[in-house]
């Protein structure tokens, strides 16, 4: 199984790595992640991040992300909702937008 890169923009905080398929907050939250979670079914926004793919391409939001993103991050095609993200590549969060 291959896993991914997790970097972060924010100075001191560490990379992590998680295998593939892992649905981010599962991975983060077993890793003590410096991402705030919520409700963690993609309600409340809590969790917004701004991601960049770093070595393929990230899934697309589902339908219900993206009503939830047009309320919390309308136009932001960066944004997701780390709840419901899945890692299928390595990826740079913008840890100064949250």
């Amino acid at each position: 199984m291959s896993s991914h890169q997790i970097h972060f923009t924010k100075p001191n905080t560490p990379a992590m790595e998680l295998p593939e398929g892992t649905p981010l907050a599962e991975g983060m939250d077993s890793a003590a992640s410096p991402i705030p979670f919520g409700c963690k079914d993609g309600r409340c926004g809590t969790c917004l991040v701004w991601v960049e793919a770093l070595d393929g391409a990230l899934p697309q939001p589902n339908d219900h992300e993206r009503d939830v993103l047009d309320i919390y991050a309308p136009g932001q095609s960066a944004a997701r909702l780390a709840c419901q993200l899945t890692l299928t590549c390595s990826i740079r969060i913008d840890s100064d937008r949250w």
